[in-house]
C-alpha cells in the first residue's frame, strides 16, 4: 500500500507508484481535510496543550498561526497513517463513512482519560490530542492510535443499538426522577445501564486487538508479534508473560483463542467475550489519585454522576438510593472518581440492606499523620526526605511498588513472599535513584525480563519518568540491601542539597526530553 504522501497531489488521491496520475478522492480524504482545517483554525488548540505541559513542568508552545498549522498538519498525517496502517482498517473506516456512521473526526478534550470516543448522536470519532500528536513513526503511541481507531470503529458499527439502549436508560431514569416519593432508588436503572455497557465496551476492545494485528502480514500475526506492538496497558487485556524457557515472551491469556481460519485475528466468540470481560473490563488498571480502578467502576462512576446531576437539576427534592454491591461496584475504586464531582453530591449506599450516607467529596482517605519521633512534636509529620526505612519518600515508593506489582505477581510467576518483597524493594530503590517522585504504574517489559516503574498515569505519555529493573536480579537482591541503598541515597540528598532544592526535587536522568 502507498503512503499518504504518495497519494496526495494537488488535493487528489493518486494511483500508488504514479503520483502524476490523479484518482478520484474518497470520503476519507474529505473528512481528514475538514479535521485539519478545523484544528488549524482552533485558537484553543495550543492553549489546551500548554495547560497540560504546564502541569508537567514542561515548556509551553508558541501560540501562533504557524504553530497551529504545523500541529494540525501533524495530527492529520498521524491520524491518516493510523487509519491506513492496513488496507482492511482503511476500507472499514471508508465503509463507515459511506454508511453515515462516521461524519466527522475530532479531538477529545485533553483532560479526558480515554484514548478515544465515539458519539452516536453526532456521528463523530474523536481521538485524544496526545495520541494524535505523538503517533509518529512506528512508536507505541502510533499503535495506541491504531488500536483506538479499531475500538471506536466497532462502536460506530453499533450506532443504532447504542442509541436505542441510551434512550431506554434516559426513559427509565426519568421514571424514577418523576416519582413523588421521598426516596429515589436508582439501583435497577443503574444495573440495567451497566449491564449494557459491559458487553458493548468489551466487544469493541476486540477491534483494538485486530486493528493492531492487521498491521502485520497474515503469516506473521502470532500472539507474541501482536503483543510486542501492543501498548503496555492494553497488552495486559489480552496477554500474559509466557513460561520461563519459552521462545516467545508473551502468550494469549487462558480462555482467549484466535480465529480457527488462521487469519491471526481475535474473533468475538462467547468464550473470548467472557474472558475479555474479566481481563479488560473488570481488571483494575486505571490510576486515579493512587487508586487502581477498573473499567467497570469507571462506568459505574459515570452513571452515578449522571444520576446525581439530574437530581440536582430537579432541586434535590428526594434522597438517592444506590446498592453498590448489587451493581458490582467498589467504594474504594469509586472514591477518586466521585471526588471529582463539582459541586459534591450525596447518595445512600443500600448494600446488604444497609443505609450508608455517601458524600462524594469525603470518600478519599485523609493522609495519615506520621508518628512522632525525637525532634518533632507529637503528630507532626516527618520531613519527606527523612532517611528512615519507615517514613519519607523512600517508604512511600516502597508502598507504591508493593501495590503496583501486586496485579503482576501471578503472571510473572513470582509466588514466594520473600521474592516479592525483594523485587518490590529493588523497584523502590531504583525509582528513588532514578528521580521518580511517585510510582503510579508498573508494567512488564516486552521481553518479560524486566519490570518498569513509571511516574505518570500512562506509560506511553511523552512526559513520563520511568526506569527498568531486571526481574531475576531484583528478586535475588536482599530486601535489606535495597532499604539500605534507599536510606544512603536519601542521606546523600539531605547533605548535598539546600532545603529549597530538596523541596523542588530533582528530575531523574530517565525522564525523556520529548515534549508535545
Amino acid at each position: 500500500m502507498s503512503t499518504p504522501a504518495e497519494r496526495m497531489k494537488d488535493g487528489d488521491r493518486t494511483v500508488p507508484g504514479d503520483p502524476a496520475t490523479p484518482k478520484q478522492r474518497d470520503p476519507l480524504d474529505t473528512l481528514l481535510d475538514d479535521f485539519q482545517k478545523r484544528l488549524a483554525a482552533d485558537e484553543n488548540l495550543i492553549k489546551s496543550f500548554n495547560k497540560e505541559l504546564e502541569s508537567k513542568s514542561l515548556p509551553p508552545r508558541q501560540d501562533t498561526e504557524q504553530e497551529r498549522q504545523a500541529i494540525a498538519a501533524r495530527m492529520r498525517n498521524n491520524l491518516e497513517r493510523a487509519i491506513e496502517s492496513s488496507s482492511e482498517l482503511r476500507a472499514d473506516i471508508v465503509n463507515k463513512i459511506s454508511e453515515g456512521r462516521i461524519e466527522k473526526f475530532d479531538l477529545s478534550p485533553i483532560s479526558d482519560t480515554n484514548a478515544g470516543t465515539y458519539s452516536p448522536s453526532q456521528k463523530t470519532l474523536s481521538v485524544h490530542p496526545v495520541w494524535a500528536y505523538s503517533a509518529e513513526g512506528q512508536s507505541v503511541a502510533f499503535y495506541k492510535l491504531v488500536g483506538t481507531i479499531g475500538h471506536e470503529k466497532e462502536h460506530s458499527q453499533d450506532r443504532e443499538g447504542s442509541q436505542v439502549r441510551f434512550a431506554k436508560y434516559i426513559r427509565e431514569r426519568g421514571d424514577v426522577l418523576s416519582s413523588p416519593d421521598r426516596e429515589h432508588d436508582y439501583t435497577g436503572v443503574a444495573q440495567s445501564r451497566l449491564a449494557e455497557i459491559k458487553p458493548s465496551e468489551t466487544k469493541a476492545q476486540f477491534g483494538f486487538y485486530n486493528a493492531i494485528a492487521l498491521t502485520l502480514d497474515k503469516n506473521m500475526r502470532t500472539p507474541n508479534a501482536v503483543a510486542e506492538k501492543m501498548p503496555a496497558r492494553e497488552r495486559n487485556d489480552f496477554f500474559e508473560p509466557a513460561p520461563a524457557g519459552s521462545k516467545d515472551a508473551w502468550k494469549l491469556r487462558p480462555g482467549l483463542s484466535l480465529d480457527p481460519s488462521g487469519n491471526g485475528l481475535l474473533p468475538v466468540s462467547e468464550t473470548n467475550q467472557r474472558t475479555l470481560e474479566t481481563s479488560f473490563y473488570e481488571r483494575r488498571q486505571y490510576n486515579y489519585s493512587d487508586v487502581l480502578v477498573s473499567y467497570q467502576n469507571k462506568s459505574g462512576a459515570d452513571v452515578i454522576k449522571q444520576i446525581l446531576q439530574v437530581e440536582r437539576d430537579a432541586g434535590n427534592k428526594s434522597e438517592v438510593l444506590i446498592d453498590l454491591k448489587r451493581l458490582g461496584l467498589d467504594r474504594e475504586q469509586l472514591a477518586p472518581l466521585l471526588n471529582q464531582i463539582k459541586p459534591p453530591g450525596v447518595f445512600y449506599d443500600t448494600s446488604d440492606n444497609g443505609r450508608v450516607k455517601i458524600e462524594t467529596d469525603k470518600l478519599m482517605p485523609k493522609p495519615a499523620i506520621a508518628p512522632s519521633k525525637p525532634g518533632t512534636a507529637a503528630g507532626e509529620a516527618m520531613p519527606k526526605d527523612a532517611p528512615d526505612s519507615k517514613s519519607g519518600a523512600g517508604s512511600d515508593l516502597l508502598r507504591q511498588a508493593n501495590s503496583r506489582l501486586a496485579p503482576l505477581w501471578h503472571g510473572l510467576g513470582i509466588e514466594e513472599t520473600r521474592d516479592r518483597d525483594n523485587l518490590s524493594a529493588a523497584v523502590a530503590d531504583r525509582a528513588t535513584r532514578g528521580g521518580l517522585k511517585t510510582i503510579d504504574l508498573v508494567v512488564a517489559s516486552t521481553d518479560g525480563k524486566s519490570v518498569i516503574p513509571i511516574e505518570g498515569k500512562d506509560p506511553t505519555m511523552p512526559w513520563v519518568n520511568r526506569v527498568a529493573v531486571g526481574i531475576a536480579e531484583g528478586r535475588e537482591r536482599p530486601f535489606e540491601q535495597s532499604l539500605a541503598s534507599i536510606e544512603s541515597h536519601q542521606q546523600s540528598l539531605a547533605t548535598t542539597q539546600s532545603p529549597q532544592q530538596q523541596d523542588a526535587g530533582q528530575p531523574g536522568m530517565s525522564r525523556g526530553a520529548r515534549t508535545l
